[in-house]
């Protein structure tokens, strides 16, 4: 399999995750707006406080986060600090985007894999955030994984890339073309 095919797999892997966040985070967003004005309604017209309104929009919140960083770094609508990288030579900028990424990478691999760790352990305990439900603990942190996974993929790609235009630059000693 050669490298653009590769990249082509790896990209449409990418935007199909990102498609998948986008609807997601609408439904989220959606969800967070209606159970409010739903808790807004209850509290002010009818003189009855809904006292899961709250869990449920830290939940929905929280899911919304987390899931939406990875949709972030999918599309590169992070943020940069574009002034002081145009001052840069172009190989120092290049160098310096490598180790941002690794950073990311690193974090977001350490991220999941304590993830991993503490549902279980969360699973054993009796107390619960969620009062008024009685959600378990572990529901508001699967998406904490999800999205480091997610961000990993979409940052490992980025890296990937970055990798290869830093060599080819390197060799040739000529520019490469930025990516868009």
């Amino acid at each position: 399999m050669s490298l653009a095919l590769f990249e082509r797999s790896v990209d449409r892997l990418l935007n199909g995750l990102a498609f998948v966040e986008k609807i997601f985070g609408m439904f989220a967003m959606g969800f967070i707006i209606v159970i409010n004005i739903y808790g807004i309604g209850s509290r002010y017209l009818f003189d009855l406080p809904v006292l899961f309104v709250h869990e449920l929009t830290i939940l929905g919140a929280v899911w919304l986060f987390f899931i939406g960083m990875g949709l972030v770094f999918k599309v590169h609508s992070d943020i940069t600090v574009e002034f002081f990288m145009r001052l840069m030579p172009r190989r120092f900028g290049l160098v310096n985007n490598l180790v941002i990424e690794l950073l990311i990478l690193f974090f977001t691999l350490v991220l999941a894999w304590q993830t991993v760790l503490l549902i279980p352990f969360t699973r054993g305990a009796s107390s619960f955030l969620s009062f008024a439900l009685g959600l378990p603990d572990e529901i508001y942190f699967y998406p904490i994984g999800l999205g480091a996974v997610s961000i990993f993929l979409a940052v490992g790609h980025s890296f990937i890339k970055d990798l290869i235009r830093f060599r080819s630059d390197w060799n040739t000693g000529a520019p490469v073309e930025e990516p868009t």
